[in-house]
């Protein structure tokens, strides 16, 4: 199984690894441990609005690029670029996914994949309702076992 963390609005100020940098986010250090718990680090990767697909030690300069800002013909063309970097980095599309990622993320990608499933989802079927106050609740019940 592979899992796809989406990046973050909130970032440290300097250069370092993708998953150091993204740190200042609740949200993404629930994703990355519930991410890490369920598979290997290797099977994990970051999705940027900018940098495409991160493998979790890449290095990442700071930079301000938010997905819900970009116009439908950037989402084309990232997408396009996340489906090459995942050819380039093996990626099997067939094998089982799941998208911590908010919808700008996984609606350009999930049709390249034969079976997937999105926070969105799985958030809903655990806790009833979505949003990010409800995915930040159902990874800290993921995390300890709760659910």
């Amino acid at each position: 199984m592979y899992v796809f963390v989406a990046c973050s609005k909130s970032k440290l100020q300097i250069a370092c690894t993708a998953q150091e940098i993204y740190s200042a986010s609740a949200l993404f250090n629930k994703r990355l441990a519930y991410a890490k718990k369920i598979v290997p680090e290797d099977k994990i990767f970051i999705l940027s609005a900018k940098y495409g697909l991160l493998k979790l030690t890449d290095p990442v300069e700071p930079y301000d690029c938010y997905m819900g800002d970009q116009s439908a013909e950037y989402k084309f063309k990232w997408m396009q670029m996340v489906l090459k970097q995942m050819q380039e980095a093996g990626i099997d599309r067939r094998e089982k996914t799941y998208f911590a990622t908010g919808e700008e993320y996984w609606k350009q990608l999930s049709s390249a994949f034969k079976d997937y499933t999105t926070e969105k989802e799985e958030v809903k079927k655990a806790l009833g309702r979505g949003g990010i106050g409800m995915a930040l609740q159902y990874y800290d019940l993921k995390i300890a076992g709760q659910i």
